[in-house]
């Protein structure tokens, strides 16, 4: 790794306002995604304005790069559809507005660069989560009676999803009236930093970060998520069995091994659980992965376009046993990018992704504690792309975004907190 030129401080104001979009991306990752779009946007103007301050080592600009290529080509792959004839019309807004989150963990790379409020974003992440798990486990039991806030754009059955059989009403948890993959998705995200730092030298930290990881834990399974529990345990476990010695050890394999005899032995659970089978061996999965290999057989250099899977799969629906719902993307990432934004686009996705880990891992090679959890965060993210289009969820693909720029900025050799504000 590179070392960083150091430049001289900000102000104490210019800091504080230069650190204040990670402050309200984290409040994001609790509240909803329209204020991580705000942070991400913010995240932005803090590298216009600070363009010449921000020196990147050299693994993070080759990363960076890969990520404004493949973002670039995200953007343009409409209009080359459309021009090739191979769609047939622009994708709908909201669609394709979401190639701009493709950016967002090298907008906070280039921000976190220049200020990076590691305290205050750990605080408000940490007692967001927190209260969310417990709310999201109030929803698990009771229906929510309230009405959804003004930011929710989920309707309501999908926030009160009930899994249960008949009598034993247990319904989805979604944390600040989110919705429930929203929910345990994102707690997947922030679950690398909570276990990265149980191993931290302060005895404080350390129990917080204990707390933090049984709370994030607890969300899968309030949520009846079964893809990000069975990711969840998987990180834990190999956090666990490679970092941590004796008791801590015992306790938090413990707390998995009984996580999932608990979540087993539900009836709701147990549903659950062969639903997904079936999902996998022939059932709604097996139907969208089918179409999406269509349109990469039909269109395999260029795509669909970025957006436009479901009009394209869906306008070759008749004679399959594919929905509109179904044919939003292919529930998976490769197949979804390659779909999309052919060859060109999943070449460059598998770039940026493995720069991302590399820039990761040297960082974590060193011992420091965010670009570990940057990196089993990342981890979690690809296995949990094997059966879900994360990106497609725009909350989620923020928090992960997150959690990787924090684990690229705070892990270079340079001054980026005021000791009064921010812990390094």
């Amino acid at each position: 790794m590179t070392p960083v030129t150091p430049v001289p401080p900000l102000s104490k104001t210019a800091w504080r306002l230069a650190a204040a979009p990670f402050v309200i991306w984290a409040l994001g990752s609790v509240f909803g995604e329209a204020l991580q779009q705000i942070g991400m946007y913010a995240c932005l103007l803090v590298a216009l304005i600070f363009w010449k301050r921000i020196s990147l080592a050299q693994d993070t600009k080759r990363y960076a790069l890969a990520g404004f290529a493949f973002t670039l080509w995200q953007a343009v792959s409409p209009l080359i559809s459309l021009l090739m004839g191979t769609s047939e019309h622009w994708p709908k807004s909201g669609r394709y507005s979401q190639f701009a989150d493709t950016l967002a963990p090298v907008l906070g790379t280039l921000a976190g660069h220049v200020a990076l409020p590691l305290t205050a974003m750990t605080v408000t992440l940490v007692i967001g989560w927190v209260t969310s798990v417990w709310l999201g486990a109030f929803q698990h039991f009771v229906e929510w009676p309230f009405g959804q806030p003004f930011w929710s754009h989920v309707p309501e059955a999908r926030l009160h999803e009930n899994f249960a059989p008949e009598g034993t009403p247990r319904f989805g948890a979604g944390g600040w009236l989110i919705h429930r993959l929203r929910f345990a998705h994102g707690s997947i995200a922030m679950l690398g930093p909570a276990l990265s730092n149980i191993v931290n030298a302060n005895p404080r930290i350390r129990w917080v970060a204990v707390t933090v990881t049984l709370h994030l834990m607890a969300a899968p399974v309030l949520g009846f998520t079964r893809a990000a529990l069975i990711v969840g345990v998987a990180m834990l476990v190999m956090f666990t069995l490679a970092q941590l010695k004796g008791r801590v050890r015992l306790v938090l394999i413990g707390v998995a091994a009984v996580g999932l005899l608990v979540s087993f032995s539900s009836e709701s659970w147990r549903q659950r659980v062969t639903s997904g089978i079936q999902n996998i061996s022939g059932g709604e999965r097996t139907i969208a992965m089918t179409a999406g290999l269509q349109l990469i057989k039909a269109h395999p250099l260029l795509g669909v376009g970025f957006g436009n899977h479901k009009s394209a799969a869906w306008a070759n629906h008749e004679g399959t046993e594919l929905t509109e719902y179904l044919a939003t993307d292919s529930h998976n990432l490769v197949l979804t990018v390659w779909a999309e934004t052919g060859l060109i686009g999943v070449v460059l996705l598998l770039l940026m992704h493995a720069l991302l880990a590399k820039a990761l891992w040297a960082r974590a090679k060193i011992g420091n504690a965010w670009a570990t959890g940057a990196l089993l965060s990342w981890l979690g993210f690809h296995a949990l792309c094997l059966v879900h289009y994360l990106p497609y969820h725009s909350g989620v693909h923020l928090s992960f975004a997150l959690v990787w720029a924090v684990g690229l900025s705070a892990a270079d050799d340079r001054a980026l907190s005021l000791p009064s504000l921010s812990t390094s």
